[in-house]
């Protein structure tokens, strides 16, 4: 959806600008904002990821998460790559930057993220000692809200806050899950642990006769730690990475996946490889999508 109604602020600084602040920031110990400013950067098109490295430097970041170094360089892409790029867009407001919008009907909801940055230790295989960033968010703020027959933003209606910290955020999805005539509305992200991550799919459903989006219940949420957690063609699928026998956690080379009807139902369990060591990590992949 346009986003040219939303009353944020849009910064017109360069990228340059928003580098040097970063720098500034850090070297004053305002970490978050430092943090904000490289987003920012990030979110430029003639954004350098190079030198934004450079100045996270001036953070002096430290590892405070590790991650496999079993895992493939596909899944690597995925993981670094995809939470560095989901800054572009350029409306910002009180630390908060719209990283993802969607509508249905007369109903809109922004998802707001607060940059955060972590640095982890990448431990196993030939990766030993090396670290890595992800520029995710401190958290996100979900924002939902009507539209006037023109399309223009009337009121918001509804805000609440996930906590993170998250890699990353995909996009909010309206979907008649279990047929009835209305759409859920399903959140998907990947919250940071200190050994991975856990990837959640929350599905709420409206709760009133006009089925207003204004007024939601949290209906379920499945989870896939080192995994992956979606819905398509009506049922939705959770999978966690597992370690077969005597296997250390660390490198875990199987996935339990489980498959459960629209209505939560467990139909099925299975035992794979663990799709995090090949190059077949399209499931997670910021182009995925639920239809």
């Amino acid at each position: 959806m346009a986003l040219a109604g939303n009353s944020a602020i849009a910064e017109t600084s360069n990228s340059t600008d928003f580098l040097s602040k970063a720098k500034n920031s850090y070297i004053n110990k305002n970490y978050y904002k430092g943090d904000f400013y490289i987003a920012r950067h990030l979110g430029k098109p003639n954004s350098d990821i190079n030198n934004a490295l450079k100045v996270i430097e001036f953070k002096n970041p430290k590892p405070t998460s590790f991650i496999s170094g079993f895992y493939s360089e596909e899944f690597f892409r995925f993981f670094f790559s995809s939470a560095a790029y989901q800054w572009g867009s350029n409306k910002a407001r009180d630390d908060y930057i719209i990283i993802k919008a969607n509508d249905y009907k007369n109903y809109f909801i922004f998802i707001w993220g607060k940059p955060f940055i972590e640095t982890w230790s990448i431990i196993g295989n030939e990766k030993t000692g090396m670290t890595a960033h992800t520029i995710g968010m401190h958290d996100a703020k979900v924002q939902i809200g009507i539209l006037d027959k023109r399309g223009k933003i009337r009121n918001f209606c509804k805000d609440f806050i996930i906590k993170g910290p998250i890699q990353y955020f995909y996009m909010p999805k309206f979907i008649d899950t279990d047929k009835d005539g209305t759409k859920e509305l399903l959140l998907r992200y990947n919250v940071t642990l200190g050994d991975g991550y856990l990837q959640t799919l929350d599905v709420f459903s409206t709760m009133t006769e006009n089925n207003s989006y204004c007024h939601l219940a949290h209906k379920k949420s499945y989870y896939g730690r080192n995994g992956f957690a979606y819905f398509r063609d009506g049922f939705y699928h959770a999978s966690k990475q597992t370690a077969d026998k005597g296997e250390a956690i660390l490198n875990s080379s199987l996935q339990t996946r489980k498959m459960f009807s629209a209505n939560g139902k467990l139909i099925k369990t299975e035992t794979l490889p663990n799709f995090l060591y090949t190059n077949n990590v399209q499931i997670l992949d910021i182009k995925y999508n639920y239809e």
